[in-house]
C-alpha cells in the first residue's frame, strides 16, 4: 500500500508540475496523496474483516440448519457395557448418501480385555470406525454390537456416555486434574488417585507430584491441556 501511494504521489506532483498549477492547488494535491496509503490499508483491513465476518455468520446458519439427532433409543443396563465385547457385521460407512463408502462390509470381533491394533494410511477409515462406534456417523448397512445389544438402538447420551473414545489430540478443560476428570463431581478422592494410578499418572505409592510427570488431583490445567504433554493429556483423557 505504502508503495502505490508513492508512485501515486510522484505521479501527481510531475502532473502538476507539467500544468503549471497554482501553488496552493500543489500543496493541497500533494497532501491528499500523502494520505492516500493509509486510507487504502484501512479499506482493505476493513474489506478482509467483512470477510471473515461473513464467514462466521455463514457457519452460524450452517449450523442452525443441522438436523437434530434423534433423541429416541431404549435404556441400557446400568452396567452396561460389562464385557466389553465388539462384533461388527458387515458394516458400511459413507459420510453421506453421494459420497462413496468409506467403510465396506467390515467385519471382526474384539473380545473383552483384548487389545487390536488397526493400521491403514490416511483415509484407510481408521478414525470412520471409530465414529461409526459413537454413532457420530450413520451405518449404510451393517450393524455393530457391543456386549450383545446393537447400539443404533441405544439412546445416543447413554451410549456416547459409556464409550470412551480418545482422540489423537485430547481435548481438556481449563481448571484442575479433578474437574477434568470428574466435572459433575460424582466420583470419591479415591477413586479419582486410582484412576491416576492406574495410568501412571499418581505414584505407586500414593504420593504426589514427586517426579514430573506426575501429577495431583488440584494441579492445575490449562486451556486446552497447554501446561502438560502430549502423553499426558492422552492419559489423563484415558483415565
Amino acid at each position: 500500500m505504502s508503495l502505490i501511494g508513492i508512485f501515486f504521489s510522484i505521479g501527481t506532483g510531475i502532473l502538476l508540475l507539467v500544468s503549471n498549477s497554482d501553488t496552493p492547488l500543489v500543496g493541497f494535491s500533494l497532501t491528499f496523496c500523502m494520505g492516500l496509503s493509509g486510507a487504502l490499508f484501512k479499506a482493505v483491513n476493513a474489506f478482509g474483516q467483512l470477510e471473515t465476518y461473513m464467514g462466521a455468520a455463514g457457519a452460524m446458519t450452517a449450523y442452525t440448519e443441522l438436523q437434530t439427532e434423534d433423541q429416541g433409543g431404549t435404556n441400557v443396563p446400568g452396567d452396561w457395557p460389562s464385557q466389553g465385547k465388539i462384533q461388527v457385521d458387515n458394516l458400511n460407512v459413507a459420510y453421506s448418501a453421494s459420497l462413496p463408502l468409506v467403510l465396506k462390509e467390515i467385519s471382526f470381533t474384539a473380545e473383552p480385555g483384548q487389545r487390536i491394533g488397526i493400521a491403514g494410511c490416511t483415509g484407510a477409515g481408521k478414525l470412520s470406525l471409530a465414529l461409526a462406534l459413537l454413532c457420530l456417523i450413520e451405518p449404510c448397512g451393517g450393524s455393530i454390537h457391543v456386549d450383545g445389544i446393537d447400539i443404533s438402538t441405544v439412546k445416543l447420551q447413554s451410549l456416547r456416555s459409556r464409550i470412551a473414545f480418545v482422540p489423537q489430540d485430547p481435548v481438556l478443560f481449563s481448571g484442575t486434574v479433578r474437574s477434568n476428570l470428574d466435572y459433575f463431581q460424582q466420583v470419591s478422592e479415591d477413586k479419582l488417585k486410582d484412576i491416576l494410578r492406574r495410568v501412571k499418572l499418581l505414584a505407586e505409592d500414593g504420593s504426589e507430584g514427586k517426579k514430573s510427570h506426575l501429577l495431583t488431583l488440584d494441579s492445575p490445567i490449562s486451556a486446552g491441556g497447554a501446561n502438560i504433554s502430549q502423553g499426558q493429556r492422552q492419559l489423563l483423557c484415558l483415565g
